[in-house]
C-alpha cells in the first residue's frame, strides 16, 4: 500500500512539475485530432455531394444508347423494351438557343429534349413530363433564373434542325438548318424534377429546355427519329443484355438504310437517308445477296463536246464489265443536244468536294461508247438520289443544292427535260471509274440493287446479320455507375485537405 501511494505520488507530482509541456501535448493531440477530424468530414461531405449531383443530373437512369451523329426509329425502343422487360425512354436531344423578353435576353447553347410519356419513369415522377402538350415548355431552374422568366412567360426558340444527312455532305443545303418556336413555360424544374439532367460526366448544369417530342418533331419536319435511348435497368440487366438486346432489333431502318421494291424491274433497292451509302455498310451490302451491284449517281456541271454544251445533269455507273474506264454511254437526248456520236469525245465538269465542302471544279474526258434510247435501265429515273432541295423541285430555277449554280445557264429545253424525266441520269461511266472520281467521306455508292426472287424480308434479315450498331458510332454506356466511378475516382477530398492541413499537424506534433 505504502508503495502505491508512493507511485501515486511519483506520478501526480511529475504531472504538475511538467504541466506546462503536458498541456501543450495535449493541445498538439487535440489540434491534430481536429484537423484530422475536419479534413475526413469535408472529404466525405464533398464526395457525398459529388454522388448527389450524379443522382440529380440523371434521376433513375441508369444506361444510356447515343446514336453519335445518327437517328434511329422509335420503334427501336419499344421493341427493346419488350425484350428486356425494363423500363426504357427516347428523347430526341438538339442544341438550341432561348431568347427572352423580346430579344432582351438571350441563352445560347441550351439543350432542348423531345419526351415522351414515358420519361416519367426516367425521372421517377408522376405526371409531369408526360403533361406536356402543343407548345407548352418545360424549362430548368438555372435557365429560369438566367433569363429572369417564370411560369407563363413565353420564349423564344432557335433550334437547330434534325437532318439524317450529315452535316457537309454533298449537294446538300444547309440554308434551313434553325427552325424557330415561340414556347409557353409550363413549369421549371428543379433537381427534384431532373431539371439538372445531363448526359455528360461534368458538375456543371446544363440549361434544359423539355418538349414534347411529338412537337418538336413536328416543328423540325422529321418525324419517328430520335437519338437518344435511357434505360432503368434493374440489377439483374446489366451492358451486355442490354447491347444483346439492341443489336437483335436494330432494322435497316435504324441504320438509315431504305429498302424498295422497284416493281417495273423486278429489282429489289437498297438507298440511304445519309444520300451517300456509308463504307461500312457497303461491304455488308455486297454480301447481303449472291448478285449485288453498287451504283453511284452523281450531279456534274457540265458536258462539253466540240458543238456545244449541255449544264447540270445527273451521271450515274453501270458495271465495269459493260464499260471500260474512258468510256461513257449518253442518252439519245443528250446526243443530240450535243451533236455527239459515237467515238466523239466529250468533257464532263464535276466538283470534288473535300472537307468542309471545299469544292475543287475538275474536268474529265471520255469517248462515248453508243448512244441509247432512255428505255428500262437507261430510262431509270430512281437512280437519282433523294436530295432535299434538288429531286423535290418542280423546276430547275428552285434548285437549292448546296454548290454553286449558274441558273443564267439553264435553257428553256433543260427546264423541259427535268419536266419530262426529272433526273434521269444522261449519261453512264463504269463504276470502277465512278468510284474513282466521285468517292468521298460520307461513301461511295448511293444505291444497291438486287434481284427481287429472295423477297424484301430475306435482303434484310441477311443483311441485317452483318450489322452492328457499333459500326456506325452507337454507344452504351452504363451512365450511373460511370458518374459515380468519376465522382470517387478523382482527389481524395480527405486526403487532400490532411495534406493542406500538413503545416498544421506538423507545428502541433512540434
Amino acid at each position: 500500500r505504502h508503495r502505491h501511494m508512493t507511485a501515486l505520488k511519483f506520478i501526480y507530482n511529475n504531472l504538475r512539475y511538467y504541466i506546462r509541456k503536458n498541456l501543450l501535448l495535449a493541445l498538439g493531440v487535440a489540434i491534430s485530432g481536429a484537423v484530422l477530424t475536419g479534413a475526413l468530414v469535408v472529404g466525405d461531405s464533398v464526395d457525398y455531394s459529388l454522388n448527389r449531383i450524379v443522382e440529380q443530373r440523371l434521376g433513375e437512369i441508369t444506361h444510356v444508347l447515343k446514336a453519335g451523329d445518327r437517328y434511329f426509329t422509335g420503334e427501336l425502343s419499344e421493341e427493346v423494351e419488350t425484350q428486356l422487360q425494363i423500363p426504357v425512354s427516347s428523347i430526341l436531344l438538339q442544341e438550341a438557343s432561348a431568347v427572352a423578353d423580346g430579344g432582351a435576353r438571350r441563352m445560347n447553347q441550351v439543350q432542348v429534349m423531345g419526351v415522351e410519356p414515358s420519361f416519367d419513369r426516367m425521372a421517377g415522377l408522376e405526371d409531369y413530363y408526360s403533361t406536356l402538350s402543343g407548345d407548352s415548355i418545360i424549362v430548368s431552374r438555372n435557365l429560369a433564373n438566367r433569363l429572369s422568366v417564370e411560369v407563363g412567360d413565353e420564349l423564344l426558340l432557335r433550334i437547330e434542325k434534325a437532318s439524317l444527312i450529315p452535316l457537309n455532305a454533298p449537294f446538300v443545303s444547309d440554308a434551313e438548318n434553325i427552325v424557330t418556336l415561340r414556347a409557353t413555360i409550363k413549369a421549371v424544374a428543379g433537381d427534384p424534377e431532373l431539371g439538372r439532367f445531363n448526359l455528360r460526366v461534368s458538375q456543371t448544369a446544363p440549361f434544359n429546355i423539355f418538349i414534347s417530342l411529338k412537337r418538336l418533331e413536328e416543328v423540325m419536319d422529321f418525324s419517328g427519329r430520335v437519338n437518344v435511348m435511357l434505360f432503368r435497368a434493374d440489377g439483374q440487366t446489366g451492358n451486355e443484355e442490354i447491347w444483346e438486346a439492341v443489336k437483335t432489333k436494330f432494322s435497316a431502318a435504324d441504320a438509315g438504310l431504305r429498302l424498295t421494291e422497284l416493281e417495273d424491274r423486278q429489282q429489289l433497292e437498297v438507298t440511304s437517308d445519309r444520300v451517300f451509302i456509308d463504307d461500312v455498310l457497303s461491304k455488308a451490302l455486297f454480301n447481303a445477296a449472291k448478285e449485288s451491284e453498287g451504283i453511284l449517281t452523281y450531279f456534274v456541271n457540265q458536258f462539253e463536246s466540240a458543238q456545244g454544251s449541255t449544264p447540270y445533269s445527273f451521271v450515274s455507273t453501270l458495271p465495269s464489265e459493260l464499260l471500260d474506264p474512258g468510256e461513257m454511254i449518253i442518252n439519245d437526248w443528250l446526243a443530240e443536244d450535243l451533236s455527239a456520236a459515237v467515238g466523239d469525245s466529250l468533257q464532263l465538269s464535276y466538283f470534288k468536294v473535300g472537307p468542309l465542302r471545299e469544292l475543287t471544279d475538275t474536268t474529265t474526258t471520255f469517248v462515248v461508247r453508243s448512244i441509247v434510247p432512255m428505255e428500262g435501265r437507261f430510262g431509270d429515273g430512281s437512280l437519282m438520289p433523294d436530295l432535299p432541295g434538288l429531286s423535290d423541285a418542280g423546276n430547275c430555277r428552285d434548285w437549292d443544292t448546296g454548290v454553286p449554280i449558274s441558273l443564267e445557264s439553264i435553257r428553256d429545253k433543260d427546264e423541259d427535260y427535268w419536266d419530262d424525266f426529272g433526273g434521269i441520269p444522261k449519261a453512264f461511266i463504269s463504276v470502277e471509274q465512278g468510284e474513282e472520281l466521285w468517292k468521298n467521306r460520307f461513301g461511295t455508292y448511293t444505291s444497291f440493287r438486287y434481284s427481287g426472287e429472295d423477297g424484301r424480308a430475306a435482303l434484310e434479315s441477311s443483311l441485317m446479320e452483318q450489322v452492328d450498331p457499333s459500326m456506325l458510332g452507337f454507344t452504351l454506356e452504363a451512365t450511373r455507375s460511370k458518374g459515380y466511378e468519376a465522382a470517387g475516382s478523382g482527389v481524395d477530398f480527405s486526403q487532400l485537405f490532411g495534406g493542406l492541413s500538413f503545416v498544421l499537424l506538423l507545428a502541433a506534433i512540434i
